[in-house]
């Protein structure tokens, strides 16, 4: 077929096109072009908060502690007085409520006689096991508690910028069950205080969080994200005003639940704290005063003097004796007693310490206008124990 006459069809095929669609001529429009695109529907569970399961479980072993005390007034009459205080958190399939030293004696300075348990719509008389002022921990007892002891986490395993979660009763009833969160902001924080009258310190290390702690929220829990009970909530910082030129927000601070329950255990079993045991070698020692750097004619030097080495000590049975001037402790120079037990308490039980003495044979003797005489340096392997029941 030639061309002219291909297009003649072209022609005729067009003009019949044009009459079944009633002679108007449609422009096809461009094919368009489909992009795959994926649908961000939110589902309720998308939505959901992490904390939520985490606060279901935690703020179950929640309790509210409030006091009442006997108040006398005018006249010889009594009047009960009671105080919604602060926080608890079961720990204890028996019943054991941990909260502050401070929570139990917020109304008086002292213990209170009546210490009441909250638990949801539930109250319960709570026996007042043992406190301890010194670490702010106390412990009560409630027979037949309804509530759920906590999961205790492990405290040494938290690192800063972990999510922390705490659940209280700040500013008591109106707002029990509260829950704030936050981050670890800071671990192993020293809150020791000494009061200045007495010498008392009071305060340990304390994990730091910026997650709010208000009044009322003392005694009650610091959670990981795992809903594990990691601290006791116990104080905050905050300032009216300016403070060197700063605000103060967001500085609570719970003791680490490995320390509470090394001391709960304590309270529980003993009615107190007991110290452990620190290693020891057996010797009774005083400081040399205004002594030298090192020895010379005029002066001792400045070391610390044996005054009594205990019968069947370590230090006996290795040959220190009365009178010998420990030099060095480990290779580090000790003028003072507590350069000496930071090394000797650096020990495990059963490791040696190595003692290097001064020896001046019959120094008490030497008279004050009279030279001292050079002596000899003997270093001696000394075991560490345990000496003290």
């Amino acid at each position: 077929m030639k061309k002219v006459g291909f297009l003649k069809l072209c022609a005729a095929a067009l003009a019949l096109v044009m009459l079944v669609l009633g002679g108007i001529a449609l422009a096809a429009p461009p094919a368009p072009t489909f992009t795959a695109l994926t649908t961000l529907a939110s589902t309720s569970a998308d939505l959901e908060s992490p904390f939520k399961a985490v606060y279901d479980e935690a703020s179950q072993s929640i309790v509210g502690i409030k006091l009442t005390t006997q108040l006398t007034t005018q006249r010889g009459r009594i009047s009960q007085d009671t105080a919604y205080v602060g926080s608890g958190v079961v720990v204890s399939d028996e019943g054991h409520v941990v909260t502050n030293y401070h929570v139990v004696t917020a109304l008086r300075g002292a213990v209170a006689t009546d210490i009441t348990v909250v638990h949801g719509d539930d109250e319960y008389i709570a026996k007042y096991i043992a406190g301890d002022e010194a670490t702010d921990v106390a412990v009560l007892q409630v027979k037949g508690l309804r509530a759920p002891a906590a999961r205790l986490g492990n405290s040494d395993e938290i690192s800063i910028g972990d999510w922390a979660l705490v659940i209280g009763n700040p500013l008591g009833e109106t707002f029990v069950n509260t829950l704030t969160v936050g981050v670890i902001s800071g671990k192993n924080r020293d809150m020791t205080t000494t009061n200045r009258q007495t010498g008392k310190r009071t305060g340990t290390e304390m994990i730091q969080t910026n997650a709010q702690v208000n009044s009322g929220n003392s005694g009650g829990g610091l959670f990981n994200i795992r809903g594990e009970l990691v601290g006791i909530t116990s104080m905050k910082l905050s300032t009216p005003g300016f403070y060197s030129g700063a605000s103060i927000e967001g500085f609570g601070f719970a003791i680490p639940v490995n320390t509470v329950t090394e001391i709960m255990d304590d309270l529980i079993a003993y009615g107190e704290v007991r110290a452990p045991a620190k290693p020891r070698i057996g010797i009774e020692v005083e400081p040399v005063q205004d002594g030298s750097d090192e020895p010379s004619k005029e002066t001792l030097p400045s070391s610390i003097w044996v005054r009594g080495v205990e019968d069947g000590s370590p230090a006996e049975r290795a040959g220190i004796q009365v009178d010998d001037l420990i030099y060095r402790a480990d290779g580090k120079r000790v003028k003072e007693i507590q350069d000496l037990l930071d090394v000797i308490q650096s020990h495990a039980v059963g490791e040696t310490v190595e003692i290097e003495v001064y020896r001046i044979s019959g120094v008490r003797s030497v008279m004050a206008d009279q030279e001292i005489p050079e002596c000899e340096y003997i270093t001696i392997a000394v075991d560490v124990q345990i000496l003290d029941d």
